[in-house]
């Protein structure tokens, strides 16, 4: 019994190979069906086994023109003569041809036996005169014999009668030309006591051809997917098969003789596996690497130990699996993974990131509302406390001018004048800021109605006609229709259009154009100023709607007001549900559109706050 420590071996079981002419892993077990004498024994437990095996030993030599003797039991000629019809044998020609002779095993034996013992001389007389009239016409022709007389006398317990019949056979050889198969039913050899028979009569024979159970082994060993080969106790490797040389790449004789170690590409680590294995330790999924035929290094798992008989190292059983894409796609998901991780990382600290910024974002918007709506409480404020001593100013420049207080010269109505003049000027800068303010502190009301379009103009036209004569500009206004109302607060419309046409007044040189048309659709009314002014430069366009924005700072010093009409303008045009934008092209002029919804019919006027 085979082990993979070196404690006491058991008697060994009745197998063929165990014999001393068994093989290696080689090819499947058949009996030899070349011409030259052998003189072979199949072992069988299977009766379909059985005919399969001696049908194609006899059908090879009917394919070689060979002559055929089966010597064998009435049952087995039924069956070998039906699996011959099958492979496309015409019996009775074979037989009338002299190419197949059938006989009964024990009529035969019968022709030569004495008591319990063959007789040579008969025996030599029978068969000899049997081979010599098949072979009569074709001399030099082997005769293909089958024969069943040894077994029928080892199952009659005959064991010592059956070996002197295969020493016969093996006489007669000598003399004849003809190869024989014996075959002996393994249910003969079932006693712990026949093991030495059972050598014995593997002894008689020159090929020795396992049974159908030995011979699946084979082939599952041979044809396995995963790679097996066999290691002798100095390293060299006795046998390998079809997996494992194509594992590598080599043919069998390139492999299989040759050290271990010439195709280990670290050597301490086959050092290492040797010892271990010498000393009876099984290694289980041990990563090597073999070196393959083109030059490449595999990657391998291995599982391995000992096989000792007797305490003897006899040779190792390995076991091999080429991992090497696994190991390679291991790795590229182990990159991959890291990639994801180091992903998931960033983009964590991205989230907690934005987070801050999202935090500190929400942190300076309230620092920075709190501050805009401290600068609005406080120019409200301002506002109103500059206004109380610029209308004291006012009304007392007017009293003077009246004359309440004496006479008034010329040079001093002409100062008084100017005076009363840069006190409206400053009022009104003073009135936009306090009117910004509101705004942005959300404390302005709108008290929206029906309001006739065509009246809001005429009456802020009137309040900028001085203004377009005095700067020589000429004026074009487009009437609408007087049924045409827009959803507005009458006075914040007015407000907007005198403070477009101011400006348009303000940045148009003198000879230019001023123009107020209206276009109505069905559900808004557009009202477009337009100049033919110093325009707005492309760069400014985006922003000339912010607070404290001017068009040039330099060139508007000579003209009034400090950037908050428009801001102003927007913002109103926007509570009322309208808006307000341009388009303008530097030194060519702009236009302004205030875009307002319609009112319908079915609506009612409503106060709002924003």
């Amino acid at each position: 019994m085979e082990s993979t420590h070196p404690p006491h071996e058991p008697n060994a079981p009745l197998a063929a190979s165990n014999v001393r002419n068994e093989s290696r892993f080689g090819t499947p077990a058949r009996p030899p069906h070349d011409d030259t004498h052998a003189h072979s024994v199949q072992f069988y437990e299977d009766q379909a086994y059985l005919a399969t095996v001696v049908s194609e030993f006899l059908l090879g030599g009917l394919t070689a023109g060979q002559p055929l003797i089966v010597i064998a039991t009435p049952g087995h000629r039924r069956t070998f003569s039906h699996r011959l019809r099958e492979l496309g044998i015409e019996m009775r020609r074979a037989r009338e041809s002299r190419h197949l002779t059938m006989l009964d095993a024990r009529q035969t034996m019968a022709k030569f036996m004495t008591g319990d013992r063959p007789d040579a001389s008969r025996f030599a007389e029978v068969m000899g005169e049997l081979i010599t009239h098949l072979v009569r016409g074709r001399e030099g022709t082997p005769v293909r014999a089958y024969g069943e007389m040894v077994d029928l006398l080892w199952q009659d317990g005959n064991t010592e009668g059956a070996l002197e019949l295969e020493r016969l056979w093996n006489e007669l050889a000598t003399r004849y030309h003809f190869s024989l198969l014996c075959a002996y039913s393994m249910s003969s050899f079932y006693r712990a006591g026949d093991a030495e028979s059972f050598q014995r009569v593997c002894a008689a024979h020159t090929h020795v051809v396992p049974t159908e159970r030995e011979a699946d082994l084979r082939d599952i060993l041979e044809n396995a997917a995963e790679g097996i080969h066999l290691v002798g106790p100095d390293g060299t490797i006795e046998w390998a098969n079809a997996a494992e040389l194509e594992m590598l790449g080599y043919a069998s004789d390139e492999y299989v003789g040759r050290n271990i170690r010439e195709f280990h590409v670290d050597a301490h680590v086959i050092k290492d596996i040797l010892v271990r294995l010498t000393a009876g330790e099984t290694l289980r999924g041990m990563q090597v690497r073999l070196r393959h035929k083109d030059g490449s290094v595999r990657h391998v798992l291995l599982n391995s130990n000992v096989r000792f008989r007797e305490g003897k190292f006899i040779h190792t059983r390995c076991f091999s699996r080429d991992i090497t894409e696994l190991r390679a796609a291991a790795e590229e998901r182990e990159v991959a993974l890291a990639a994801e991780r180091a992903a998931r990382l960033e983009a964590e600290r991205s989230r907690r990131e934005a987070l801050d910024a999202r935090e500190l974002a929400e942190q300076a918007r309230a620092v920075a509302e709190q501050a805009n709506r401290a600068k609005s409480e406080f120019l409200a404020v301002m506002s109103h406390e500059l206004r109380t001593p610029l209308n004291a100013i006012g009304g007392y420049a007017e009293l003077m001018e009246m004359g309440i207080h004496g006479a008034v010269s010329p040079e001093q109505r002409e100062a008084l004048e100017r005076i009363q003049r840069s006190q409206r000027m400053l009022l009104g800068l003073i009135n936009q800021v306090l009117n910004y303010a509101r705004i942005e502190t959300g404390n302005i009301w709108y008290d929206l109605g029906p309001i006739p379009l065509d009246e809001a103009l005429r009456s802020a036209e009137g309040l900028v006609t001085p203004q377009l004569r005095s700067q020589g500009l000429r004026f074009e206004a487009s009437r609408c229709a007087d049924d045409i109302c827009v959803q507005a607060d009458g006075e914040k419309l007015q407000q907007i259009v005198v403070n477009l046409l101011t400006n348009a007044v303000k940045f148009t040189d003198r000879g230019g154009t001023v123009r107020l048309e209206v276009e109505a659709t069905g559900t808004t009314a557009c009202v477009h100023v337009s100049d033919t002014g110093i325009g707005i430069p492309k760069d400014r366009l985006d922003v000339i709607f912010d607070p404290f924005v001017q068009v040039d700072p330099h060139y508007t010093r000579t003209r009034d007001g400090v950037g908050l009409g428009l801001a102003i303008s927007r913002d109103l045009a926007r509570g009322m549900g309208g808006e307000l934008s341009v388009v303008s092209a530097e030194g060519k002029g702009s236009t302004f559109t205030l875009v307002l919804p319609r009112w319908n019919d079915g609506a009612t006027s409503r106060t709002v706050a924003e």
